[in-house]
């Protein structure tokens, strides 16, 4: 059936021309074997789901082949368990990296940060009796809680959302800065018994002045403009 206006070719059952809006006054009526939906049915869009505990199954199986051949080797060279626990403890930790977002309904970021520092910490403590040294209490305690918490507050900054692109960039380019800065105390303190900074006055002039940049950058409107031009934003 055809449009006795314009001439376009019409679908069974249309009442008016989608082309010149033109009435029709005897549309063919719509045949079931004729009909095809525009979209499919809810339920053919509806895909499964892969369950988060499924998800945790898979990853531990996948960990478990490289887990049980370095377990192998060690007992094979050694004859009993040695340098394969640090390996073993490695995938642990990058176990529980991967699957602390599964746990719970909706990931919080309180929660995924918590169980990954409680792993770090377990694990390096294990270095630390493993190699018989005395550097946890003074060095790795402090400086990976440092680390998490300031990993934390860029992610809450991101996820909150409450300040703009680029200062939330220069904030986390400060913390990143107070990090270096910290980390370098910890390691004067911890393995020279001495207090002071080295080579955390390099990346700490860096980054403010790349925080300084950004922050002064979101303070104009003309160069914002352009920015989201050029990143299609």
């Amino acid at each position: 059936m055809y449009c006795v206006h314009c001439g376009v070719e019409l679908a069974p059952g249309t009442a008016e021309c989608p082309l010149c809006k033109t009435p029709v006054l005897s549309p063919d009526p719509v045949r079931p074997e004729d009909y095809r939906p525009l979209f499919p049915p809810k339920e053919a869009q509806t895909k499964a789901r892969m369950g988060n505990g499924i998800k945790a199954i898979l990853i531990a199986l996948i960990l478990m082949i490289p887990a049980v051949s370095v377990l192998i080797s060690d007992l094979s060279l050694s004859g009993r368990i040695s340098w394969s626990g640090v390996v073993l403890g490695a995938l642990a930790v990058f176990f529980v990296f991967l699957t602390s977002p599964l746990y719970g309904r909706e990931p919080r970021l309180g929660v995924i940060f918590f169980l990954d520092a409680a792993t770090v910490l377990l694990y390096l403590l294990f270095l630390e009796s493993y190699t018989g040294g005395r550097w946890f209490t003074p060095f790795a305690l402090p400086l990976t809680v440092v680390f998490f918490l300031s990993v934390a507050l860029i992610g809450l900054l991101t996820e909150k959302k409450r300040l703009s692109v680029l200062k939330t960039v220069s904030v986390s380019l400060l913390i990143l800065a107070v990090f270096c800065v910290i980390c370098d105390l910890l390691i004067h303190l911890a393995f020279f018994d001495k207090f002071g900074i080295s080579w955390s006055q390099y990346p700490l002039f860096i980054l403010l002045l790349l925080g300084g940049i950004c922050f002064a950058a979101d303070r104009s409107e003309t160069f914002k403009e352009k920015l989201k031009k050029k990143l299609f934003l």
